[in-house]
């Protein structure tokens, strides 16, 4: 569905996901205010893998965290 391929000086990848989601967003008629981003899909998936147990280690490799503590500590909802 979408082209990986880091590109530029910093390997980025985000960023020609982020036009190829928002042309497919934009295919199926939705409108740019309302879409939700690339940005908030990564959050949404911390978010769900937190109050499961997953282990903030494997968490933070999938969405390539370098620093320990982040991925929950920024991302992820706070259990109640």
């Amino acid at each position: 569905m979408f082209d990986y391929k880091p590109k530029g000086k910093w390997l980025d990848w985000s960023k020609g996901y982020s036009h190829q989601l928002g042309r497919l967003q934009a295919k199926i008629d939705m409108k740019a205010k309302e879409r939700s981003t690339a940005y908030s899909f990564r959050h949404t998936f911390t978010d769900e893998l937190k109050p499961n147990d997953v282990e903030e280690s494997l968490v933070a490799q999938i969405v390539e965290h370098r620093y320990k503590g982040i991925t929950f500590g920024r991302y992820g909802k706070n259990i109640q």
